[in-house]
């Protein structure tokens, strides 16, 4: 007959049963998991937060001339990223990048440097160039303006009058 088994020595076999059911059991928890969730969509928390996606688009930076006062010429270097929420809109925005251009050149002309370097006259400047874009792309599809590098240049401009002797 067998010798009864002690105490310890059950103690001894019950620790690695139990180790490998364990295993058993979260092996086979994931892969069941994985074949039942696989293919499934799963709610994106982000969403939440990001109710509308902002997008930019920078545009190549602009030099233009602007309207002289008196005797000074004032040059204007400017650069400009424009904002929109959809995707969509983005390639519409890219697929009218010229006209967009004219538009802000065209705007910019008319401006002499007073008109763009006060603080209030930018915010100004920024509305103004945004109804300007959206009515040259017949929507409302730029939501902002980003002025991203603003440089004026003023030069005098002297005029010599030579008198022969």
């Amino acid at each position: 007959m067998a010798a009864p088994i002690t105490a310890t020595e059950k103690r001894k076999l019950s620790k690695p049963l139990i180790i490998v059911i364990i295993l058993i059991l979260l092996v086979s928890t994931v892969v069941f998991g994985y074949l039942a969730l696989r293919g499934k969509e799963f709610f994106d928390i982000t969403k939440l937060f990001n109710k509308s996606e902002e997008q930019t688009i920078l545009l190549n930076e602009f030099v233009v001339n602007l309207k002289s006062d008196s005797n000074k010429k004032s040059y204007l270097k400017l650069q400009i990223a424009l904002m929109y929420n959809d995707k969509k809109d983005g390639a519409i925005i890219e697929s009218n990048v010229n006209k967009i251009r004219d538009t802000i050149i065209n705007n910019l002309l008319d401006k002499t440097s007073a008109d763009i370097i006060d603080e209030d006259n930018i915010h100004n400047l920024k509305e103004e160039l945004k109804k300007d874009i959206n009515l040259a792309l017949n929507d409302e599809l730029i939501k902002d303006i980003y002025i991203t590098d603003l440089v004026i240049q003023w030069l005098e401009v002297w005029k010599w009058v030579y008198q022969a002797i």
